[in-house]
Parts: structure tokens; sequence; C-alpha cells
């Protein structure tokens, strides 16, 4: 089946007029997911969504993650926020869904009515005239992309939403490694101390009884001074 999505080069988004660029908004948006990055992952995802549906004007927005390999792999929203919110954690197939192409182009996509050609776009009461998917930026493999989607009619995206989008992608990229890697520090710790208490756990016991035997040998052999000469003292020195 032929595509019917509109890459940001040909000549759709350059025969519509792009809106101003709102930068107060945009700084205050990241202003949100940079005090974000403190919390909990699942919150920054989910404050990058939001951010991305106020920005944009859109009527749903988030945060789709490639899970599985090869013919098993899918995408699962883990972030929405929109018309579209109690969609979280549903998944869609690779080659059934716009964010496998978007991830295989390395660049952002405009797709108009998305849901003639892609079946897993087609959700109740919701009627999707276009929308932009845009790769985030984490590794030599992309495995996230930020989306958002129209509702209405009449609201066409412009080369300003692929901007504001493109730059979403990359501070969520950038600070998705962050938050990942103090997690990532956060559980080698607990690993770590839970470790030496079970060490220290484990050692202590089996010590009781060596103790015991060595006190038991050095009465036994107490008239051979050779004897007890190699035996450790009793009270361990």
């Amino acid at each position: 089946m032929e595509s019917n999505h509109a890459l940001a080069d040909n000549d759709e988004f350059a025969n519509r007029p792009a809106r101003q660029p709102d930068y107060a908004s945009e700084s205050a948006g990241l202003v949100r997911l940079a005090a974000a990055q403190m919390g909990p992952r699942a919150n920054l995802l989910q404050e990058i969504a939001d951010v991305a549906l106020s920005v944009c004007n859109a009527g749903s927005a988030g945060i789709s993650l490639v899970e599985g390999t090869g013919d098993s792999r899918h995408f699962r929203w883990l972030a929405v926020a929109g018309r579209c919110a109690d969609l979280r954690g549903k998944t869609t197939a690779w080659d059934e869904c716009p964010c496998a192409m978007t991830l295989e182009a390395r660049t952002p996509q405009l797709f108009i009515r998305p849901q003639d050609e892609f079946p897993c776009l087609r959700f109740l009461g919701v009627d999707v005239a276009e929308g932009i998917v845009v790769p985030i930026p984490t590794t030599d493999t992309p495995l996230w992309a930020i989306w958002v989607m129209s509702d209405e009619e009449g609201r066409q995206f412009d080369l300003e939403d692929v901007r504001l989008l493109s730059n979403l992608a990359v501070f969520a990229g950038a600070a998705l490694t962050v938050v990942d890697a103090r997690d990532s520090g956060i559980e080698n710790d607990q690993r770590h101390n839970e470790f030496i208490a079970m060490l220290g756990h484990e050692l202590r016991h089996p010590m009781a009884p060596i103790g015991s035997a060595v006190g038991a040998a050095a009465r036994l052999c107490a008239d051979n001074a050779k004897a007890v000469e190699v035996l450790p003292s009793h009270d361990g020195s």
C-alpha cells in the first residue's frame, strides 16, 4: 500500500503558513521538564507528553517505546496526554504503527489521516486528522518516539510544530539518559548494600562453630605445646 504520509521536506509544509514562535510558552515547558528530571522516570515521561500537547496545541500527545526484538517488536505508549490519555499502556505492532516508519527514516514525519492507513489508530470517538511523529535520540538505534495528533479537521500542524517537537525530542533523549543513569546508580548501590549485609550475615554464623571447634581442639591438646602453638587463640586473635 502506498504510504499516505507527507515528509517535512516536501511541499506539504511549504504550503502551510507557520505560526509565530511562542518562546515564553516553550521556555515555561522546558522549565517544567527540568524540574521533572528530579522525580520518577514515569512522571518525567508524562510531563514531556503534557508539554508536547500544550506547546503544539494538539488533541493528543504521547511517547512510545520499542519493546521486544525481531518479529515480536512492538510499541508501548508509556505516556499519553489529551483525548487519548486513557490509552496509556496501549501496544501497537511494529509494522502497523507510524512510529516504525519514523524510526526507520530517523526524521520527523507528518501523517495525514493516519487512521486510513494504520488500523491501530482507529479509536472510538476520535477522528485523527493528522499527526507528527519525531524520533527521540537516545542511542545509535532509536527506540523512542514522541508524537502529537490533531482530532480537529481545521487544526493542521506546521513547521513550528516540527521545530517544537524536535526540540522536545532532544530534551527527552538527554533527560532519559540522565534519569536512567541515576536510577541505575541507585539500584547498584542498593544491590551492593544488600550483598554486604548478606555476606556479613553468612560469615557471622559459620564462624561460631569454627570458634567452638578451635576451642575444643585447644583443650584436647592442652598437654601438646606444639599443637597449641599452631592453633589460633580461642578469642579469635
